[in-house]
C-alpha cells in the first residue's frame, strides 16, 4: 500500500535527474525552514509569517501524507495557532 498520491510517486520516484534536481532542493528547504520557524515564533516581529509558513507546511504535509500525518499535522497546526494569538 502506497502513502504516496501517485503523480508525486510517479516523478519523485523515478530517481530520473529530474527527480533529483526537485527532489533535493526540497528537501533542503523543508529542513531549512524547520530549523528557522523556532526562531522566527520567538521573535514578535516575524511571528505571524512565521505561523503562517508553519501551518502552510504542515497542511503540505497532510496532503502530501493524509493517512499517515492526519494527527501530527492538525496537532502542529492547532499549535501554530496559539503563537498567533
Amino acid at each position: 500500500m502506497c502513502f504516496y498520491p501517485a503523480p508525486l510517486v510517479r516523478l519523485l520516484g523515478s530517481g530520473s535527474p529530474l527527480a533529483l534536481r526537485i527532489g533535493r532542493p526540497l528537501a533542503v528547504l523543508v529542513v531549512a525552514i524547520e530549523a528557522l520557524l523556532p526562531l522566527g515564533l520567538l521573535v514578535p516581529e516575524t511571528r505571524p509569517w512565521a505561523v503562517a509558513v508553519g501551518i502552510c507546511m504542515h497542511l503540505c504535509f497532510w496532503g502530501l501524507l493524509p493517512l499517515m500525518l492526519a494527527g501530527f499535522s492538525l496537532a502542529t497546526t492547532a499549535s501554530y495557532l496559539l503563537f498567533a494569538g
